[in-house]
């Protein structure tokens, strides 16, 4: 999904059907910032963007530049069977034991700054039409239509934490009925 498929849904949901990418226009830029903020707040405080990485490791000292994706917090070091828990510091995550290797980092990362057609990098599970309700609240908030904006946060709020929610499997054993 691209932020100019959400943006496509969103113009959708306001009537903006004749929405031209090709020529700047003040709905277009509200979109798309809109997009931009919504998209960027899902992943800060919903559904944080996790991944993996091999790096090389030295002296218990590992760089943030050499990971592919800005780091937003180290949650484990692991070295075959051995995970160590990182301190973070401005340039650097040190290890609490002085190791060296090729190590697995597992972290949080922000998501960058995107253009209108680049692919997203976000969890499988959000389609684009519940973010295009968030952008179409966030574009209504930006137009002074309180009512309208809070009809659709209030939607895509439910969304998100329905999607949001950890769903368990739950099991009920059988049970005979008793007359």
């Amino acid at each position: 999904m691209t932020l100019k498929d959400i943006i496509i849904k969103s113009a959708g949901i306001l009537g903006l059907e004749n929405l031209d990418f090709n020529s700047p226009s003040e709905p277009l830029s509200k979109l798309i910032d809109s997009a931009k903020m919504i998209v960027s707040e899902l992943t800060l405080e919903h559904l944080p963007l996790k991944t993996k990485e091999v790096v090389s490791i030295r002296g218990g000292r590992g760089l943030y530049e050499e990971l592919s994706r800005p780091v937003r917090q180290i949650l484990k070091v692991k070295s075959g069977s051995k995970s160590y828990s990182a301190e973070m510091y401005p340039n650097c995550y040190i290890l609490p034991i002085d190791v060296s290797g090729e190590m697995e980092v597992s972290y949080l990362y922000y998501i960058v700054d995107v253009g209108v057609d680049d692919e997203l990098t976000l969890p499988p599970q959000v389609p684009a039409y519940v973010l295009a309700t968030g952008v179409v609240s966030e574009y209504y908030y930006r137009t002074g239509m309180v009512d309208e904006a809070l009809f659709y946060k209030t939607r895509y709020d439910y969304s998100i934490e329905n999607l949001s929610r950890s769903l368990k499997s739950v099991y009920l054993p059988r049970r005979g009925f008793i007359w």
